[in-house]
């Protein structure tokens, strides 16, 4: 199984690696495939795949946490004004 987490919308698509190089996210329809292996062979591609998807992950994770922070501090802020 092949793992390519999308630049555009940060979703990760799970695919047979036979489809990988033609594959499109299914979230937002971005040709991820193309993405990641375009002009890529061997150790290469493999070398990209791995840093480009932790480096993806990681942008993901900073976006959720802010998220999160931002829900938690507008749900403490809900009724405050009132007296």
């Amino acid at each position: 199984m092949a793992y390519l987490r999308c630049p555009e919308c940060l979703t990760t698509n799970t695919l047979k690696k036979t489809e990988a190089p033609v594959a499109i996210c299914t979230a937002c329809e971005f040709a991820v495939g193309h993405y990641y292996f375009d002009g890529r062979f061997g150790d290469e591609l493999e070398t990209f795949i791995k840093d480009e998807n932790s480096r993806l992950k990681k942008i993901r994770e900073k976006d959720v946490r802010e998220h999160r922070k931002h829900q938690q501090g507008a749900s403490n802020h809900i009724g405050s004004d009132a007296s």
